[in-house]
């Protein structure tokens, strides 16, 4: 499919939303309903909610995490755009503009390679009710089956490409992904006003493994590489403390 880029990229700042190994601990978002959250070995980054595919793979779960200024019910699903230009543009508005103020951004490139083109199928329960003057008066019960569009690595399918089941996946280790685009498209119906056509979503966790480099964001430029011009010591602008990034560790020290 021509829908998967070469690259993915995530954006992520000191007090961002999902766990990440590129931040101190110390700045590791907390939340009441998740007190045991900890970064688990080998991942880059980690959603505040455990990926289950049977509770997650649901239309009610991906535009939850879609809302995303909301606290309750965390999250399954990490966002990463389908082009650098889109990272630069949000790592913009998290340093200048959101309410939630970020003075050490960075954005990660990630490794798409490996990605393989996989459908769920699954059967969906849709109920309808109908009131009138403030009652119930009847209320239907139906079931459809349903196909949803995913990713997952190549590690993931069987030698024989025979049909995976929910306890293989899951045993694999592989890192899912899904396309918003063709979201909108599937049977989920996931509408315009929901997400961006170039955000994909990560399933619980993404690997260390596939994080390919890191990039911080002074407030005005998104240094690419260390050798490239102005580069070589990068300070976020706008900081009263004298935060430097440091491109060996990947990420920003005091």
């Amino acid at each position: 499919s021509n829908v998967l880029p070469d690259r993915l990229y995530r954006l992520f700042y000191e007090t961002s939303a999902t766990l990440c190994c590129f931040v101190s601990k110390d700045t590791h978002t907390k939340h009441r309903e998740k007190p045991e959250l900890k970064l688990e070995h080998g991942n880059a980054f980690q959603a505040l909610g455990q990926f289950n595919p049977t509770r997650d793979l649901t239309k009610d779960r991906i535009v939850r995490h879609l809302v995303w200024n909301r606290k309750s019910d965390p999250s399954s699903f990490i966002s990463a755009f389908n082009h650098i230009d889109h990272a630069r543009r949000r790592a913009d508005f998290h340093y200048r503009q959101s309410q939630r103020i970020g003075q050490r951004v960075s954005v990660a490139e990630i490794d798409s390679t490996g990605l393989i083109a996989a459908t769920v199928h699954r059967t969906i329960k849709e109920t309808t009710r109908i009131f009138r003057d403030g009652k119930l008066k009847s209320k239907t019960e139906k079931s459809r089956d349903i196909q949803i569009p995913i990713w997952v690595r190549e590690n993931a399918r069987p030698s024989d490409h025979s049909p995976i089941t929910k306890k293989q996946l899951i045993a694999s280790g592989a890192d899912i992904w899904l396309s918003i685009t063709e979201l909108r498209h599937s049977d989920l119906r996931i509408g315009y006003g929901k997400g961006h056509d170039y955000e994909w979503l990560a399933g619980g966790s993404i690997p260390s493994t596939r994080i390919l480099r890191v990039m911080p964001y002074d407030g005005r430029t998104l240094h690419e590489r260390p050798g490239s011009p102005g580069s070589g010591f990068v300070k976020s602008l706008d900081s009263p403390l004298p935060w430097t990034f440091d491109w060996e560790a990947k990420m920003w020290q005091l």
